[in-house]
């Protein structure tokens, strides 16, 4: 999914299969992109996309990242270690929403010649949690004090790359809004009660993709022009009551709007008549 940085209007998707190698995904993506005349210069990466390849790609693009590091890697366990003392320092701490964190930004060299930073992050809320459950289940299973001690260094605890060097208070704002990506495609099912799909098929999905891109689309374009305190999904079961008359020659005449209803329509129509 493409997103303009400034307007946050979609402007580009594209459905993969799993079984798709993933780095021909970026690599085509961009490649693609790039012919439409769309200039990437941010992206947020899945951790599926965590490969020396599809990393270098972005570096020789020119293109800036922001990725979570998967948990298997070596590098991972290298930060993990390294900051082990060093992350739980009062001057590591940052509220993000209601979430507070410990977060500690390290220099990294990736592949032994790019330059990266590293963010070590621990959620405290998810370390007491996982603490619970790790000293439970080493009651359980008679666990050795090193066996557990091994264990909570990494609880709670999840690593982001970035090629960019961001300010340690606006990462997680950053890496979050992958998370806004991820939900645009709700839009459709649960702003418009856009039916959800009931049969199997590529042509059934990717026809259902589409039409949610559309939705968006739309629903983007009706949010900017509408009045202050008046929502989408406010104007849409306002204007469903907005009646006409079909004549037979298809002339259609409207019926007279009500004081909602014409608040609406002058508002759009002022928007529609500056373009």
């Amino acid at each position: 999914m493409v997103v303009d940085k400034e307007s946050q209007d979609p402007l580009y998707f594209r459905y993969m299969a799993g079984n798709i190698v993933d780095v021909s995904t970026l690599k085509n993506t961009v490649e693609e992109l790039n012919l439409m005349g769309v200039s990437v210069d941010d992206s947020l990466i899945d951790a599926g996309f965590c490969s020396e390849a599809n990393l270098t790609l972005l570096y020789e693009e020119k293109i800036s990242f922001l990725i979570r590091l998967p948990a298997g890697r070596k590098l991972f366990c290298e930060l993990v270690a390294k900051t082990a003392v060093s992350l739980q320092l009062p001057g590591n701490v940052v509220f993000f929403g209601e979430r507070v964190l410990y977060v500690e930004k390290v220099s990294v060299l990736l592949f032994e010649k790019y330059d990266a930073f590293a963010y070590v992050c621990c959620d405290i809320s998810r370390r007491v949690m996982e603490t619970v459950k790790l000293l439970r289940v080493a009651k359980e299973e008679k666990l050795s004090d090193d066996e557990v001690s091994l264990r909570m260094v990494r609880l709670g605890v999840f690593v982001l790359l970035s090629s960019k060097d961001v300010l340690v208070s606006e990462v997680l704002g950053l890496y979050y809004l992958c998370g806004v990506v991820e939900e645009v495609f709700k839009v459709g099912k649960c702003c418009v009660d856009l039916l959800s799909l009931r049969v199997h098929g590529v042509e059934a999905f990717r026809g259902l993709l589409f039409l949610n891109f559309l939705v968006i689309v739309v629903y983007r374009g009706l949010q900017a022009v509408l009045p202050v305190g008046v929502s989408v999904e406010s104007c849409l079961l306002e204007m469903r009551n907005w009646s006409c008359k079909v004549f037979d020659d298809n002339e259609i005449l409207p019926s007279e709007p009500n004081k909602k209803q014409k608040k609406i329509l002058e508002a759009i129509t002022d928007t529609v008549g500056k373009f």
